[in-house]
């Protein structure tokens, strides 16, 4: 654990996690945001995929552990096992899917079941690129159901990178302050969790970056 904390490059660690339907695009919002790719096509994720990023928050690093859980319902008690130790949680569903939109109450619920009260929460409608007769949710219908759960929201297309990183800076931002607070007091910088040998095994890192989307 010593060499541990002498090895570190960032100030906080925080877990976030990915939850909405098998076909939403967790995958490919995740490899926007880590890499700055799109390919379009990704493999269907089997029970948990785990991403690294680390980005800059108030002047500190913050190391974000990133974890795509599959959305098929038969996983769904393997699911929300993730839920425990999270910092914050994100519900994504596809705009052009309405079916989708319509699953958050549940996977909602399931938050609220399994999550810490004190869980930071963001609710992202993916795909905001597709032509608008092909859309199923209005923003503003998304923008309704965020409100009523409690949830920040943003529409976002990993196909242009529209937003993507402005989301996931501010979710990080609120997760930092609510769990960390002001440089001005709260909680000491080892806030998070602590893996230990086990980041030895994580997967590679993408470029770091600070700025957001127009």
């Amino acid at each position: 654990y010593r060499r541990e904390k002498m090895a570190r490059t960032y100030d906080h660690l925080f877990k976030l996690v990915l939850v909405g339907d098998h076909d939403v695009g967790k995958q490919e919002l995740l490899k926007r945001f880590v890499d700055n790719i799109f390919q379009g096509r990704y493999v269907t994720t089997v029970a948990v995929d785990l991403m690294v990023k680390t980005i800059e928050i108030d002047g500190k690093k913050v190391k974000l552990q990133l974890w795509d859980t599959v959305g098929n319902e038969r996983f769904r008690s393997l699911t929300t096992a993730y839920f425990r130790g999270a910092h914050g949680v994100i519900l994504v569903y596809d705009v052009s899917k309405e079916r989708t939109f319509h699953s958050l109450t549940e996977w909602n619920r399931l938050v609220e079941q399994y999550a810490s009260p004190d869980v930071v929460k963001m609710m992202i409608g993916n795909r905001c690129d597709c032509e608008p007769h092909e859309k199923g949710v209005s923003t503003e219908s998304g923008q309704a159901l965020a409100d009523e759960l409690g949830y920040s929201f943003y529409e976002v297309s990993p196909k242009t990178g529209l937003n993507v990183n402005e989301a996931f800076h501010t979710f990080a931002r609120h997760v930092k302050r609510k769990f960390v607070g002001s440089s001005n007091g709260g909680m000491n910088d080892d806030c998070g969790i602590i893996l230990g040998d086990r980041n030895e095994l994580l997967p590679h890192e993408g470029n770091n970056t600070s700025r957001s989307c127009c």
